[in-house]
Formats: structure tokens, C-alpha cells, sequence
């Protein structure tokens, strides 16, 4: 059986997603180290507690949304197997043996969230939003996957699937 060239197929999060988690992380600032810093500065006892707690709310909201606004979903196309990742911490792989097909699946946004989803009716989701891919496995679940081209990406793994036949 010939090797099949790998391939892989990364959708960054969608622009709506980033502008979100920066509000997000203004809306932090702006709602609790604000306030802290304008109104407790320095304590009744002369230390800067409020300033430093300010800071550190500030700093930890930043350490966990700004990586995440660099996230992305891949899916690696491996010889026997496809593979999804996404936010780096999440992975599945799928044996080709496993998939029933691929299609080109729903458009996801802030509503559907991102990163590991469970969508329902036995459909998994690693989503960054936007247009996605849905792969029926043979045992009736659904995997889908945030892809920037998902037409493409439905007639590789289709053909992938006709030819391990």
C-alpha cells in the first residue's frame, strides 16, 4: 500500500473570538483593578496591599486570556490516522478504519465557544469558530473540527477514506 503524504490544516481563532477575550480582559481591568487602584491605593496602615492586588488580578487575567488568543485548531492528516488539536491541550486522534465520512460541517461562533465542546447528540467539538468539518465515526458519534477550508479538507480525508478501502 503506497504512504500517504501528510498534511496538516491550522484555523486560528476567528477574529470575533480575539476581540471578545480582549474585552474580556478590559472589562477585568476596568471592573475590579480599577476601582482598587483609584479607591485603596495605599491601606489605612500605610502599605500598598490594594495596588498590589490590583496588579495581580490584572496579570493572571492577562496570563490566561492572552494565550488563548493565539490558540488555533490543526488537523494533521497522517498516514493511517487524522489527528485534531486544539489549544494545543486538546487532541483526538481518528483512525481513518474508524471514520464513516466527512462533511463539510455548521459555522461556529461565541455561542458554540471554543477549545473542547460537547455539542450534543453524541458530536464533539475542537472549535476556534468558523466554518468547521464533521467526521461520522462508524460507532454514530460525531467529531467536529474548526477548519479555514473545510471543502478541502472534506475531499482529502474522503479520499483517504475510498483508497483504505
Amino acid at each position: 500500500m503506497p504512504t500517504l503524504q501528510e498534511r496538516s490544516y491550522v484555523a486560528p481563532l476567528t477574529k470575533k473570538f480575539k476581540l471578545f477575550l480582549c474585552g474580556v480582559i478590559v472589562f477585568v481591568l476596568l471592573s475590579v483593578a480599577l476601582p482598587i487602584m483609584i479607591f485603596g491605593p495605599v491601606d489605612k496602615d500605610g502599605t500598598n496591599q490594594g495596588l498590589f492586588l490590583s496588579a495581580l488580578v490584572g496579570a493572571s487575567v492577562a496570563l490566561v486570556i492572552i494565550p488563548m488568543i493565539f490558540s488555533s485548531t490543526r488537523i494533521d492528516l497522517l498516514d493511517t490516522s487524522l489527528k485534531i488539536t486544539t489549544m494545543k491541550f486538546f487532541s483526538k486522534a481518528l483512525p481513518y478504519s474508524e471514520i464513516e465520512k466527512a462533511e463539510v460541517g455548521p459555522e461556529t461562533g461565541l455561542v458554540q465557544g471554543a477549545g473542547l465542546r460537547i455539542m450534543g447528540g453524541g458530536n464533539t467539538g475542537y472549535l476556534t469558530g468558523g466554518p468547521t468539518v464533521t467526521f461520522t465515526l462508524t460507532n454514530g458519534s460525531r467529531v467536529t473540527a474548526s477548519a479555514t477550508n473545510p471543502e478541502q479538507v472534506v475531499a482529502e480525508v474522503n479520499s483517504r477514506l475510498r483508497s483504505a478501502v
